[in-house]
């Protein structure tokens, strides 16, 4: 599914108009009354993020209902975020006007924008959906580097706190959601906005400061300060985009390698390889071999450069599509642990391919014939197979749990 440019951009027209009327209306009635009543100013900024809040948040449930319903996903109704409380509302208007008087009314605009970027977060951790944050327009640097991340899993991992933790004034970027796996937004490629970055930016040198001033002004972005964010911020920034960059080399280069290693996605240096190899497959089912790291919800591949890659279900969803040999049918996920959740890594890989997928609950044992046992127990497995013999007395502790689509 795609959502258009022209709705896309017609959804962001709405929200934005919304939080810009609140602006609007808290810097007209500063015009006329100042800042001589602190109750009274505090009341009706309260009274403002209610109210657009209230509408903002209300547009925010259409669009995660309409995505939804376009997507063949029932979900129960959207829920609206909460409206900042008075007590946050005052924390924000007195801390801005320690700042800047002048910027009180953008405060109010972004506390209203807050509840329609915490209702698309509240429903997404709720129905377990993707969310990505498309950045839009003249966006901040820190935006960029969000939507540059690009597609999550919504759960607690991923979203903390009651409250998306960047929200700031005169922004037009918006989260989006995604129940299947295959929902794009036009015009949005992380992978490429990850590029561009990494093309001009390098965190790991000095010049790095000189070079994003010239990805701003090359792409026509307002100054770093102009967006009310300092330099503790830029350090955050400048680690976390170190980060990303090292990680995106290393995803480079298992993808590159697991193109080359077929169905077997293992490094060919791992002793276990040629054992799985050897797994008698059964009907009905394709085999994909990988590590499973079921404590982060996700599988992993260790590259030649001793890296070790993590993929989630939607990325490896992908390279699984990617495989010349797979012939669309329903899979038995050879990874250790990954069916162990009722609505973890295999249930979503489920979702995601439209297929079955068979994986173990536990951790997977292989002989050298490629036999089979599952448990998370080493002595048991290691009386399972004993001196290159299977003793099939014992009995293992997991089973292959079969998740459907």
């Amino acid at each position: 599914m795609m959502i258009s440019t022209k709705a896309w951009t017609e959804y962001i027209r709405k929200m934005s108009a919304i939080s810009k009327q609140a602006a609007d209306q808290m810097q007209k009635w500063i015009q006329k009354n100042g800042f001589g009543d602190d109750q009274a100013l505090l009341e009706y900024a309260f009274a403002l993020s209610t109210q657009y809040g209230e509408a903002i948040g209300a547009l925010a449930c259409d669009m995660y209902e309409k995505i939804a319903e376009a997507q063949g996903v029932t979900i129960p109704p959207a829920e609206m975020a909460d409206t900042p409380e008075f007590g946050e509302v005052a924390k924000a208007v007195y801390g801005t006007m320690k700042e800047s008087l002048n910027k009180v009314n953008a405060t109010v605009g972004r506390l209203v924008k807050q509840t329609g970027a915490d209702t698309m977060l509240k429903n997404a951790k709720r129905d377990g959906a993707y969310f990505a944050w498309v950045a839009h327009g003249d966006t901040c640097p820190y935006c960029l580097m969000l939507s540059a991340i690009g597609w999550q899993k919504a759960g607690k991992n991923t979203i903390r706190g009651k409250h998306a933790d960047h929200i700031h004034p005169h922004c037009d970027c918006q989260y989006v959601v995604d129940f299947k796996g295959d929902l794009k937004v036009e015009g949005y490629d992380p992978e490429k906005m990850q590029q561009k970055i990494m093309d001009i930016v390098d965190p790991d040198e000095e010049k790095y400061w000189g070079n994003f001033d010239y990805f701003l002004n090359a792409n026509g972005r307002q100054t770093w300060a102009s967006k009310g964010r300092d330099n503790t911020d830029m350090r955050i920034l400048r680690r976390e985009l170190a980060a990303k960059k090292s990680a995106s080399l290393n995803v480079e280069i298992a993808k590159k390698e697991l193109k080359t290693l077929s169905v077997y996605h293992m490094n060919p240096n791992d002793d276990a390889l040629e054992r799985v190899k050897k797994a008698k497959p059964i009907d009905g089912y394709e085999d994909f071999a990988i590590h499973g790291a079921p404590e982060q919800g996700k599988v992993v591949y260790e590259s030649t450069n001793g890296q070790n890659v993590y993929f989630s279900a939607r990325e490896y969803a992908d390279i699984i599509r990617e495989e010349p040999t797979y012939k669309g049918g329903d899979i038995r996920l050879l990874s250790c642990g990954m069916g162990n959740e009722k609505n973890g890594f295999a249930k979503e890989l489920a979702e995601i391919l439209g297929r079955n997928v068979l994986a173990p609950t536990e951790t997977l044992h292989v002989g050298d014939n490629g036999e089979l046992f599952i448990t998370d127990y080493e002595w048991l497995a290691d009386l399972w197979y004993n001196d290159g013999k299977v003793d099939y007395s014992f009995n293992q502790t997991g089973y292959w749990k079969n998740y459907e689509p």
